[in-house]
């Protein structure tokens, strides 16, 4: 018995995300894995209970009131038994004071639980810069002087720019949405050589 559970703390401890084991219904927090130690940079000491931490970690008192009260019905969700309930995105200052924004997810067996941080912050910030180039492209689309239309697989305009609506002599908004492959769209749209 004891080999096992040496086993299983190690499994925990070289987990490739933050972990922190927990007890009780104030997550009182009696383990740190090294994943949290490296990327969060707190040791279990200074975590104590997961609800005193809270304001060490979301340092701005607004975004602590938004976050307390998800956090709060998903803890008692999972304490009832009820695993359906989403878990809560969460921006923590880290303790080298560095934000990063993880999903925090709660598994609890009986009194004993374990606290799971996924690391959401590269996603999100690339997901952020993917929008960046997407408006970029659109300005660019938009301020060109060559007429410009981009059709979906079905033949449906999902782009148009102000210069190929002025050569048509229609307007963008009455172009998208519209099925070049359709002899109608087509005439109305002032493309007739397709018709």
């Amino acid at each position: 018995a004891r080999a096992e559970e040496v086993r299983q703390r190690q499994l925990i401890e070289n987990a490739p995300v933050p972990m922190l084991i927990v007890e009780g219904a104030n997550l009182r927090v009696t383990y740190a894995n090294r994943q949290f130690d490296e990327v969060l940079g707190y040791g279990c000491d200074e975590v104590g209970e997961i609800d005193n931490w809270w304001p060490r970690v979301c340092p701005d008192p607004d975004y602590l009131q938004q976050v307390l009260p998800h956090w709060r019905e998903y803890m008692i969700h999972v304490l009832e038994g009820q695993h359906y309930y989403s878990p809560p995105d969460v921006r923590i200052c880290c303790k080298s004071g560095e934000f990063r924004t993880f999903t925090m997810q709660l598994n609890m067996s009986g009194n004993i639980g374990i606290l799971l941080f996924f690391d959401l912050t590269e996603r999100l910030l690339a997901e952020q810069q993917i929008g960046e180039l997407a408006q970029l492209n659109m300005r660019v689309i938009d301020e060109t002087s060559s007429g410009i239309m981009v059709l979906n697989h079905d033949g449906e305009l999902v782009i148009v720019n102000p210069a190929a609506a002025r050569i048509l002599g229609a307007e963008v908004a009455d172009m998208i949405g519209g099925n070049l492959l359709n002899t109608k769209t087509a005439y109305e749209s002032g493309l007739r050589q397709l018709s």
